[in-house]
């Protein structure tokens, strides 16, 4: 029962040692830091820079129609509901595994309690998720996004200059 994958072997190393290491699954983890405010071309450009994934598969997996309507996610693309996180995959993990992984994550943070609470402004997801990336572009600065967040909400409240974007996320 050998597990397929990528191992670091210790030099030196007899076969039984090899085989014991094969057979326990136990294969490298790769680290793929997330960072708040990336998209998802940066994602596909990351991976196929650390040989993970092609930038082609990273893109297709993030439209994947499939995964999308699994995730409930009413958009074409699962950009902005990959999670800020540092992820551990093995090499063969492939683009697929990680932006569900990354979509699941967003989707377990952004929890009944959140969305509620967007509910109660009328706001939907896709409506967060797109000011929660206008916001990030505004500013860098985590103690000025709750001023951006503010500016954003007034001038949709008053119906004045509501980003264009917003207004195919109101569907969502």
């Amino acid at each position: 029962s050998l597990k397929a994958g990528e191992y670091q072997v210790p030099q030196g190393a007899n076969t039984v040692t090899v085989l014991s290491l094969i057979a326990s699954g136990q294969v490298i983890q790769h680290n793929v830091v997330f960072r708040e405010g990336a998209t998802v071309a940066e994602l596909a450009r990351q991976l196929e820079g650390e040989r993970l994934s092609t930038a082609e598969d990273v893109v297709r997996a993030a439209r994947d129609s499939r995964l999308l309507r699994s995730l409930d996610i009413a958009s074409d693309s699962v950009e902005g509901y990959l999670f800020p996180e540092t992820y551990n995959l093995p090499r063969d993990a492939g683009a697929e595994m990680l932006v569900e992984q990354m979509s699941r994550r967003f989707l377990a943070v952004y929890d009944a309690k959140l969305r509620e609470a967007a509910r109660a402004r009328g706001l939907t997801t896709r409506q967060v998720v797109t000011i929660a990336s206008l916001i990030e572009k505004e500013t860098s600065r985590p103690e000025e996004r709750p001023l951006v967040s503010a500016v954003y909400q007034n001038r949709m409240r008053i119906g004045m200059g509501s980003p264009p974007i917003l207004a195919g996320a109101a569907e969502s």
